[in-house]
Formats: C-alpha cells, sequence, structure tokens
C-alpha cells in the first residue's frame, strides 16, 4: 500500500479573486485523498516570508511574497488546505503542474493541470504602473494560482506553518498524529497578556509535538 501523506495545499490571491476556488477544489480531488482542514487566511508578511524561507536570497523572493500578500490583486486572503491520503503530495503536484504555466501550457502531460489552464505569466508592475525593471531586465512573475508542499519535511514544516492541530478533522488528526509520528501532539499551557504585561489567566492547548521553527531550524542545518 502507499504511504499516506498530510500536504498543504495554498489557492493564492488570483484564485480568489477570479472565483476559481470551486474549479481548482474540482481538479484537485481524487478518490484516494480527502481534505483534512481548510480555511481563509489574511496573510500578514511575517506568515508569507515564514513560508517562502528558503527563497530568501532569490531575487524573485519580494516579487513572490508581495503576490502571497495578495498585492497584485487587491485581495490579501489565501485558501489554505490539509489534503490526507495515498501519494498526495504527488498527486497534487501533478494535478497543479509545472511551476511555470508557460512551460505547463506546452507540456503534453500537463495540458490538463491547474496551471495550464488558468496561470499566467505577466511583468511586475511597479507602483506607477510601469513595467519592473532589474538589471535591464523587466521582472516576469509566475501567476500560478496554487502552491503544493514537494516532499514530506515540507508538508510537514507548510502543515504546521498554516494549521494548529485543532483545525484538523479529528478523525484525521487520530490518524497522522499517532506517538512517534510527524505529526504528534502534546497538550500545552498558554498564558495570556493584557497590554500593561498583567497575566490574565491560562489555558491549555492542543500543540505540534515539534512546531514549524523546529522543523525549519532542521531543514536549515540539513541543507
Amino acid at each position: 500500500m502507499s504511504e499516506k501523506d498530510l500536504t498543504l495545499v495554498l489557492i493564492k490571491p488570483d484564485g480568489l479573486t477570479h472565483s476559481l476556488t470551486g474549479d481548482i477544489l474540482t481538479q484537485l480531488s481524487a478518490p484516494s485523498m480527502e481534505i483534512a482542514g481548510a480555511k481563509v487566511v489574511s496573510v500578514d508578511r511575517d506568515l508569507a516570508e515564514a513560508h517562502y524561507w528558503e527563497h530568501k536570497e532569490k531575487p524573485y523572493f519580494e516579487t513572490t511574497i508581495r503576490y502571497l500578500l495578495g498585492e497584485y490583486h487587491s485581495n490579501h486572503r489565501v485558501m489554505a488546505l490539509a489534503y490526507y491520503g495515498e501519494d498526495a503530495i504527488a498527486t497534487i503536484r501533478k494535478k497543479m503542474g509545472p511551476t511555470n504555466p508557460l512551460v505547463a501550457k506546452h507540456d503534453p502531460a500537463a495540458l490538463t493541470s491547474i496551471r495550464a489552464k488558468y496561470g499566467s505569466i505577466e511583468p511586475v508592475k511597479n507602483d506607477d504602473g510601469s513595467d519592473m525593471i532589474i538589471n535591464g531586465s523587466t521582472v516576469f512573475l509566475f501567476f500560478n494560482l496554487v502552491h503544493g508542499s514537494d516532499g514530506p519535511q515540507t508538508a510537514e514544516y507548510e502543515v504546521k506553518l498554516w494549521f494548529q492541530p485543532e483545525d484538523i478533522a479529528e478523525a484525521k488528526r487520530v490518524q497522522v498524529a499517532k506517538p512517534g509520528s510527524r505529526f504528534e501532539t502534546v497538550e500545552r499551557i498558554v498564558r495570556e497578556f493584557d497590554q500593561a504585561g498583567n497575566q490574565l489567566g491560562e489555558k491549555t492547548v492542543l500543540a505540534w509535538k515539534k512546531p514549524a521553527e523546529q522543523v525549519r531550524e532542521e531543514m536549515k542545518n540539513k541543507g
């Protein structure tokens, strides 16, 4: 039997702006997978930079961050989904298609993929509407509508970054959070304070035993 994965999918701001959410969800569906968690998130810069941390030194980092923040589509929301099932990572990657929509549109194996059908490549605009030029070249951005984790460790980090354990449907959480698994959970005490620093109280919450930040550090050390 194939291994079951818990993996992240993001429908980016242009997918929501152009009302493509339903079409994308239909195309992502497969008998071997099901949605274990879903929510609409207003993305801030800290979350966007944490998501794309591996691209921090790349020349396209800033435009990629602005894309996820919704600055190119006047929509600061994304839909975050956790999919669970056999070979979910590979299945979703295939359904999304190549990162570059132009490649997807010319790849016979990807012609029906999400990025081939709906993606585009467009010049990045400055605030005054002119094309962005860096080192004498026009900057282009892949408006590829969706993101999917590219491997087990990335999926662990990204799921934990976007979802808390209680966001995952209980039946699926029981399956993926077994003792010793990557998604094992523990109870933690959370203390709440007012603006003056006075403690208001505390509560017990369910948390990932190994939080996203720890997974990211392990990925950095491994790299």
